[in-house]
Protein backbone atom coordinates (compact mmCIF):
# COMPACT_ATOMS: atom_id res chain seq x y z
CA UNK A 1 0.00 0.00 0.00
CA UNK A 2 1.27 3.13 -0.77
CA UNK A 3 1.83 6.08 1.85
CA UNK A 4 -1.10 8.18 2.27
CA UNK A 5 1.39 11.66 1.63
CA UNK A 6 2.24 10.33 -1.86
CA UNK A 7 -1.41 9.22 -2.50
CA UNK A 8 -2.71 12.34 -1.94
CA UNK A 9 0.15 13.87 -4.30
CA UNK A 10 -0.70 11.44 -6.71
CA UNK A 11 -4.34 12.77 -6.69
CA UNK A 12 -3.14 16.10 -6.94
CA UNK A 13 -1.69 15.38 -9.56
CA UNK A 14 -4.40 13.43 -11.47
CA UNK A 15 -6.76 16.67 -11.03
CA UNK A 16 -3.86 19.00 -12.09
CA UNK A 17 -3.79 16.72 -15.20
CA UNK A 18 -7.44 16.67 -15.57
CA UNK A 19 -7.77 20.17 -15.54
CA UNK A 20 -5.13 21.39 -17.85
CA UNK A 21 -5.82 18.33 -20.80
CA UNK A 22 -9.54 18.79 -20.05
CA UNK A 23 -10.40 15.16 -19.33
CA UNK A 24 -13.10 13.09 -17.46
CA UNK A 25 -11.89 9.80 -15.91
CA UNK A 26 -14.23 6.88 -15.82
CA UNK A 27 -14.11 3.98 -13.31
CA UNK A 28 -14.50 -0.17 -13.90
CA UNK A 29 -13.80 -1.70 -11.41
CA UNK A 30 -14.08 -6.00 -11.42
CA UNK A 31 -13.08 -8.30 -9.16
CA UNK A 32 -13.06 -12.76 -9.15
CA UNK A 33 -11.49 -15.73 -7.79
CA UNK A 34 -8.01 -16.02 -7.65
CA UNK A 35 -7.70 -18.53 -10.23
CA UNK A 36 -4.04 -18.23 -10.55
CA UNK A 37 -2.80 -18.91 -6.88
CA UNK A 38 -6.50 -20.88 -6.14
CA UNK A 39 -6.55 -18.89 -2.84
CA UNK A 40 -10.07 -17.85 -1.25
CA UNK A 41 -8.99 -14.00 -1.83
CA UNK A 42 -10.53 -12.03 -4.74
CA UNK A 43 -7.97 -10.35 -7.11
CA UNK A 44 -9.48 -6.96 -7.96
CA UNK A 45 -8.93 -5.12 -11.61
CA UNK A 46 -8.95 -1.33 -12.61
CA UNK A 47 -9.72 0.08 -15.56
CA UNK A 48 -9.34 4.09 -15.95
CA UNK A 49 -10.78 5.29 -19.28
CA UNK A 50 -10.21 9.20 -20.01
CA UNK A 51 -12.65 11.11 -21.97
CA UNK A 52 -12.23 14.56 -23.48
CA UNK A 53 -11.88 17.02 -26.65
CA UNK A 54 -7.52 17.32 -26.63
CA UNK A 55 -5.45 15.77 -29.38
CA UNK A 56 -3.85 13.54 -25.70
CA UNK A 57 -7.45 12.12 -25.20
CA UNK A 58 -9.17 11.87 -28.00
CA UNK A 59 -8.96 8.22 -28.83
CA UNK A 60 -10.26 7.45 -24.89
CA UNK A 61 -7.09 6.09 -23.41
CA UNK A 62 -7.26 3.28 -20.78
CA UNK A 63 -5.21 2.80 -17.80
CA UNK A 64 -5.42 -0.85 -16.78
CA UNK A 65 -4.31 -1.92 -13.02
CA UNK A 66 -3.82 -5.52 -14.38
CA UNK A 67 -0.77 -4.40 -16.80
CA UNK A 68 1.26 -4.12 -13.46
CA UNK A 69 0.34 -7.49 -12.05
CA UNK A 70 -2.37 -8.63 -9.53
CA UNK A 71 -3.82 -6.87 -6.39
CA UNK A 72 -5.91 -8.71 -3.18
CA UNK A 73 -7.00 -5.10 -2.54
CA UNK A 74 -9.04 -2.44 -4.62
CA UNK A 75 -6.93 0.33 -3.12
CA UNK A 76 -4.20 -1.10 -4.74
CA UNK A 77 -5.89 -1.53 -8.18
CA UNK A 78 -6.96 2.03 -8.07
CA UNK A 79 -3.27 3.08 -7.18
CA UNK A 80 -1.98 1.14 -10.03
CA UNK A 81 -3.98 2.47 -12.46
CA UNK A 82 -3.67 6.42 -11.25
CA UNK A 83 0.13 5.78 -11.05
CA UNK A 84 -0.11 4.85 -15.07
CA UNK A 85 -2.49 7.97 -15.76
CA UNK A 86 -0.11 10.38 -14.14
CA UNK A 87 3.46 8.80 -15.85
CA UNK A 88 1.29 9.47 -19.40
CA UNK A 89 0.67 12.58 -18.65
CA UNK A 90 3.83 13.82 -17.21
CA UNK A 91 5.55 12.28 -20.41
CA UNK A 92 2.72 14.27 -22.71
CA UNK A 93 3.64 17.49 -20.52
CA UNK A 94 7.45 16.84 -20.86
CA UNK A 95 6.84 16.70 -24.85
CA UNK A 96 4.98 19.98 -24.78
CA UNK A 97 1.61 19.37 -25.88
CA UNK A 98 -0.97 21.85 -25.52
CA UNK A 99 -3.44 22.64 -22.88
CA UNK A 100 -7.23 22.19 -23.40
CA UNK A 101 -7.21 26.11 -23.02
CA UNK A 102 -4.69 26.51 -25.43
CA UNK A 103 -5.53 24.52 -28.00
CA UNK A 104 -8.96 26.11 -28.07
CA UNK A 105 -7.82 29.01 -28.23
CA UNK A 106 -5.84 28.27 -31.26
CA UNK A 107 -8.64 26.48 -32.61
CA UNK A 108 -10.77 29.44 -32.25
CA UNK A 109 -8.87 31.74 -33.28
CA UNK A 110 -4.89 31.54 -33.28
CA UNK A 111 -2.91 31.23 -36.36
CA UNK A 112 -0.38 28.19 -37.46
CA UNK A 113 1.88 30.80 -37.06
CA UNK A 114 1.32 31.53 -33.95
CA UNK A 115 1.62 27.81 -32.94
CA UNK A 116 4.67 27.27 -30.69
CA UNK A 117 5.59 23.62 -30.63
CA UNK A 118 8.48 22.37 -28.67
CA UNK A 119 11.08 21.20 -31.13
CA UNK A 120 9.40 16.89 -30.63
CA UNK A 121 6.10 18.39 -31.40
CA UNK A 122 6.92 20.33 -35.21
CA UNK A 123 7.95 17.07 -36.32
CA UNK A 124 4.54 15.56 -35.27
CA UNK A 125 2.48 16.03 -38.56
CA UNK A 126 -0.48 14.21 -36.88
CA UNK A 127 -0.61 16.72 -34.28
CA UNK A 128 -0.39 19.72 -36.57
CA UNK A 129 -2.54 18.35 -39.08
CA UNK A 130 -5.14 17.34 -36.68
CA UNK A 131 -4.78 21.56 -34.99
CA UNK A 132 -5.41 22.37 -38.67
CA UNK A 133 -8.30 20.32 -39.75
CA UNK A 134 -10.17 21.18 -35.95
CA UNK A 135 -9.83 24.81 -36.94
CA UNK A 136 -10.99 24.65 -40.34
CA UNK A 137 -14.13 22.21 -38.68
CA UNK A 138 -14.89 25.11 -36.45
CA UNK A 139 -14.36 27.94 -38.78
CA UNK A 140 -17.27 26.22 -40.73
CA UNK A 141 -19.51 25.96 -38.23
CA UNK A 142 -18.96 29.99 -37.73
Amino acid sequence: MMDPKKYDELIEQEEYFSEKYGFVISVDHTNGPDSHYFTDREIHNVAMTVFGDTYVVRNHLVFRSDAKGAFYKQIDAITSARIQLVDYFKEIEAKGFMSYDEEYAFITCGGLEDLRLSETLSQDLAYVGWLDMRRRDFAEIQ
